[in-house]
């Protein structure tokens, strides 16, 4: 269900938002929104073969997503010691910049599920602000790729460290970037966008995988995180925490997925070991309390997205074995159905259609309901590589990234 986000971006964030205003884009992590919502049509008359390949190109390992303003694409990647920030031209591919930066691999890092960036870059009017696997967040200008700051999240500011990598995506509000740190005292904190000071820092609670995301309550804006022991709200000037409530994971790097928001008072959060829930956030003499609507095990999201639209909440099921397509009632959390036609899967709403990404490289358009769901149109894509980043739509296209290559696909238009 689309919210209220996309508005409170262009109403909140003037100078220096991400380039949201524009609805071809996609600047941040969850699309223009940031909510896995782009407006617009989709059609649904697809060539035999599926939506046409434009280009494709290698890029080195990783699964930082693609963002998408105006005629330029931005992601990251590793090339031995280093990580690359690179821009690319939307219609071709080719390179516009690289800014490489020295990022030797952690010793603590879990390398069997790979060692790129997980973070996807946020672009701004005039900035790309960037994360690596180790926390190392640099703003670089847009035009160029030149360094304009570099604040290290870990090792300068004392953030927790994640054996599976950094992998939060930073969020604009205002004049502030805010990401989270992890640790005592600095779950989440906010740097300044000009020259990366410390603006203000909150919280304390180790760092999940996470990113955050702005809701608007009571005709306030908060900034929520869902975080390793749970899930909290924080006031975006100033980092003061409004509200929290617990989501225990006995793997806190677990809590991967992004929570989603009704647009009106309801969260639902989900993680692979920790279940799903909903929680109800209320504002009374400016105070905001969180009560837990009902909670499940039946469902559990591990790593992609799920959405929320009008009574039912839909998403992938489960962490390994069969990973149905599942619909619950947002109510009660009760299952309406599932369907295994596709592996564990992305989900991206498109006006009133959905454009689904599964791991396998299937791509398909359907339309969902808390009584089924219709395909409406499919296709596998040639590739050699799971696809677990998710998609990216811009422009007419949606942008497909497996570990080591990026491809962009034209999607037919609607029929006049």
């Amino acid at each position: 269900m689309k919210t209220t986000l996309g508005a409170l971006l262009l109403v909140a964030l003037p100078a220096s938002s991400p380039e949201a205003a524009r609805a071809s884009d996609w600047p941040q992590w969850g699309g223009p929104h940031r909510d896995w919502s782009v407006d617009g049509e989709i059609g649904t008359a697809w060539p035999p073969q599926g939506p046409r390949i434009l280009w494709q190109r290698p890029l080195g390992d990783g699964y930082s997503a693609v963002a998408a303003a105006g005629d330029t694409l931005y992601t990251l990647y590793r090339s031995g010691a280093d990580e690359v920030a690179i821009a690319l031209e939307a219609a071709t591919g080719k390179t516009v910049w690289t800014h490489g930066y020295s990022a030797p691999i952690p010793s603590y890092l879990h390398e069997e599920r790979g060692v790129g960036p997980r973070s996807t870059p946020l672009v701004t009017a005039e900035r790309v602000f960037v994360v690596g696997v180790r926390g190392t967040m640099q703003a670089l200008d847009r035009a160029s790729g030149r360094e304009l700051w570099r604040c290290e999240l870990v090792t300068g500011l004392g953030g927790s460290r994640d054996v599976q990598g950094y992998a939060a995506s930073p969020l604009a509000w205002r004049d502030l970037v805010i990401v989270p740190a992890g640790g005592a005292g600095r779950a989440l904190v906010a740097l300044h966008q000009e020259n990366g000071e410390l603006a203000w820092r909150s919280g304390s609670s180790e760092n999940a995988m996470t990113s955050p995301f702005l809701i608007e309550l009571g005709g306030e804006s908060q900034v929520v995180a869902f975080l390793a022991e749970g899930v909290a709200g924080f006031a975006p000037s100033t980092g003061t925490r409004l509200w929290q409530h617990p989501h225990p994971s006995p793997r806190g790097d677990r809590n991967i997925s992004t929570p989603v928001f009704d647009g009106v008072d309801r969260l639902f959060l989900s993680s692979a070991d920790g279940g799903s829930r909903a929680i109800r956030l209320e504002t009374k003499g400016g105070l905001t309390t969180a009560r837990e609507v009902w909670r499940s095990q039946s469902l559990r999201v591990q790593f992609t997205n799920a959405l929320w639209r009008g009574d039912t909440i839909y998403a992938s099921n489960g962490s390994s074995g069969p990973l149905p397509l599942t619909a619950v009632a947002a109510a009660n959390g009760r299952i309406l159905w599932r369907d295994r036609a596709f592996s564990r899967a992305h989900l991206v709403e498109i006006g009133e259609r959905t454009l689904l990404l599964d791991e396998s490289g299937t791509l398909a358009l359907l339309t969902l309901s808390g009584d089924g769901v219709r395909v409406e149109a499919r296709a596998r894509l040639p590739l050699e590589e799971q696809v677990w980043t998710p998609p990216s739509v811009a422009g007419g296209r949606v942008y497909v990234r497996t570990r080591r290559r990026l491809l962009a696909l034209e999607l037919p238009a609607p029929a006049p």
